[in-house]
């Protein structure tokens, strides 16, 4: 819904959808970058000049939507996806997240990686009294790439 929320408070924000077939995705031809994919944001930070005590996340509630990863020029480090957040700097409280989370990641060949979690992907704040449902499913051809390079690797 948004791509980045940095230095504000958000509270009593709700995005849920009740029909099947609604998506959050990155397509595979995608720019290479480095991903981050939620379902309210891909970057949640505190940002320059900020205390986690100014800025905070409460109240918000995301569900009802299929969060899909099928990049196939991820760059720079990890691909964080979320039911809520792909990476957070925030402390988050009273929040919800009932989504599935599809990663259909291609690697370049390298040894990049997926961090993955129902509420956020990649965190370094606080979460307190937050709820997450859903499923995370990693396809076939993610699994297999997978395999592919840690052979090749060695």
């Amino acid at each position: 819904m948004f791509g980045n929320i940095i230095g504000a408070k958000v509270n009593n924000v709700i995005f849920c959808i009740r029909i099947k077939g609604n998506y959050i995705q990155r397509r595979s031809d995608s720019e290479k970058s480095w991903p981050a994919m939620g379902g309210m944001c891909g970057l949640a930070a505190v940002g320059k000049g900020k205390s986690s005590d100014d800025v905070k996340i409460s109240n918000c509630t995301v569900s009802g939507y299929t969060i899909r990863d099928n990049t196939t020029k991820g760059a720079w480090g990890d691909t964080s996806i979320g039911g809520m957040f792909g990476m957070s700097t925030m402390d988050l409280s009273k929040c919800t997240a009932v989504n599935d989370i599809v990663v259909n990641t291609i690697f370049s060949g390298r040894m990049e990686s997926v961090r993955v979690g129902g509420l956020v992907g990649s965190m370094r704040g606080y979460i307190t009294n937050c709820y997450t449902g859903g499923k995370i499913v990693c396809t076939k051809k993610c699994i297999d790439n997978v395999s592919k390079n840690r052979r090749e690797a060695g």
